[in-house]
């Protein structure tokens, strides 16, 4: 998905050369505080490879293992800017996700369909469903 995502971003809001990116979780499959073999890694490397600012998010993860993981942490009660987010492990707690609490979200990738497109539509916020 790593590649894939980065080249849809791109075709999408242009260059991501100093662009805020936040990945929304980071395990390996959806609620488990398991992230070896995670494709966030690979998902992180291309991003940043891309010139991106690369946050993290992960319910099941302290800011400071984000850090250790190469991910800025995230915080979403207090939301940095963002103009892009991937959803990359469909964590329950990201099930009622509001993309108008990100400042400056231009597009959203749901790396495993879990969110309902509608809520961004309304939101005036791009949506990309990976298999839709």
């Amino acid at each position: 998905m790593g590649a894939w995502a980065v080249a849809l971003a791109t075709e999408r809001v242009g260059s991501l050369q100093g662009v805020p990116v936040l990945v929304l979780g980071v395990a390996y499959r959806a609620d488990v505080r398991e992230d070896a073999f995670s494709s966030a890694f690979r998902l992180r490397d291309e991003l940043k490879a891309s010139g991106a600012r690369v946050y993290g998010h992960d319910p099941y993860f302290p800011g400071e293992h984000l850090e250790s993981m190469g991910f800025e942490p995230y915080d979403l009660a207090s939301p940095a800017q963002a103009r892009v987010a991937i959803l990359q492990a469909g964590h329950a707690a990201y099930r009622d996700f509001d993309p108008g609490k990100i400042p400056g979200l231009e597009l959203f990738v749901d790396g495993r369909n879990a969110l309902d497109r509608a809520t961004f539509d309304r939101a005036g916020i791009a949506y990309v469903g990976i298999g839709r």
